[in-house]
């Protein structure tokens, strides 16, 4: 996420606000953030669904399936999870 916010402000320095380079931004924005946000519940699948207009449901399921914890201390997505999404 604090590479695509270097980007932006680059964009805004730039007064590239309006060229579109944003909207194409917005569904690698919208991935950093779905890798970000609480992943447990049925209502944060719906959060998600909500959050994520510019993606898919496969392309959520699939960044959720291909997502690999950084460490011991955070769970892979359940499957039930995933279904939840889809």
């Amino acid at each position: 996420r604090f590479n695509i916010s270097q980007l932006e402000e680059w964009l805004r320095g730039k007064n590239l606000q309006q060229s579109g380079a944003a909207q194409t931004l917005e569904p690698l924005i919208q991935a950093a953030q779905l890798l970000q946000l609480r992943k447990k519940t049925s209502e944060d699948a719906e959060a998600i669904c909500s959050l994520c207009t510019s993606l898919t449901t496969q392309q959520i399921v699939k960044i959720l399936n291909l997502y690999t914890p950084v460490n011991e201390f955070e769970e892979r997505v359940t499957v039930a999870f995933i279904r939840d999404i889809q």
